[in-house]
């Protein structure tokens, strides 16, 4: 049986696509996605690139852990077209909630991601195992 390696994926967002989508207006004051905009999303693997308005991330369970959305026509209060919704806990900085995550900085996790093409997923796996055990205490 072949060992089956998880390759990085990145999404990246282009925000060029996303100024010029914004002078793409119907008469009506609004942009009908797909029809008179560019894709802004570009989910890149190693080997393709694919072009989108919405992406969904997968969690290991292989249920929707978070979706990035571009939404024109109705953005955030805050005015942001696109954006990351989860219903996750999610990690800023090291500290999540105001509690320090040791060992789990963004420089951890995208050492793990690299390494895990030597090692499989075992190296990630830990890094939450290590995380949760810390949060028991």
């Amino acid at each position: 049986m072949k060992n089956h390696r998880k390759k990085k994926t990145i999404i990246h967002v282009n925000q060029h696509r996303i100024k010029e989508n914004r002078k793409s207006l119907t008469a009506d004051g609004v942009r009908e996605i797909g029809k008179f905009t560019a894709p802004v999303l570009t989910v890149k693997t190693y080997k393709d690139n694919r072009y989108g308005y919405e992406a969904v991330i997968l969690g290991q369970d292989g249920k929707p852990a978070a979706v990035v959305v571009y939404s024109p026509n109705k953005p955030l209060a805050c005015g942001a077209e696109c954006w990351i919704e989860t219903l996750n806990e999610v990690i800023v900085d090291g500290t999540a909630n105001g509690i320090e995550q040791p060992g789990f900085c963004t420089e951890h996790v995208r050492d793990n991601l690299k390494n895990s093409k030597k090692g499989g997923e075992a190296s990630l796996t830990r890094s939450y195992q290590v995380i949760r055990e810390h949060q028991d205490d």
